[in-house]
């Protein structure tokens, strides 16, 4: 395997699950380090081919797995959070009127 890829490999398969990690943690999630390790790896595949195409093959799979399992758990937190923003925006309109009407 051309062994310039297999650190930046793992480099991105680890912050995707510091990454998801974090998400289960209900805890903000910075991906500017993921997005810059991305674009490293892809620099390292633009480089020249892999001595092991198949290994380097399987390998990306699971790392494009890895992105799209990030992506749908950003995407159902997006969705709690703003189904929570809503309540909590409705609490406080109800709230404010049942305090001003009275």
């Amino acid at each position: 395997m051309n062994q310039p890829l297999m650190p930046e490999i793992e480099k991105v398969t680890s912050l995707i699950a510091a990454a998801r990690r974090l998400l289960a943690e209900n805890k903000m999630v910075d991906l500017g380090a993921l997005e810059g390790k991305v674009k490293e790896l892809r620099a390292a595949i633009d480089g020249g081919a892999p001595d092991d195409l198949d290994a380097v093959k399987a390998l990306l799979s699971a790392v494009v797995d890895g992105l799209d399992g990030l992506e749908a758990e950003l995407t159902a937190r997006h969705r709690r959070l703003n189904l929570e923003l809503g309540e909590a925006v409705r609490r406080q309109a109800a709230d404010a009127y049942g305090k001003d009407g009275a």
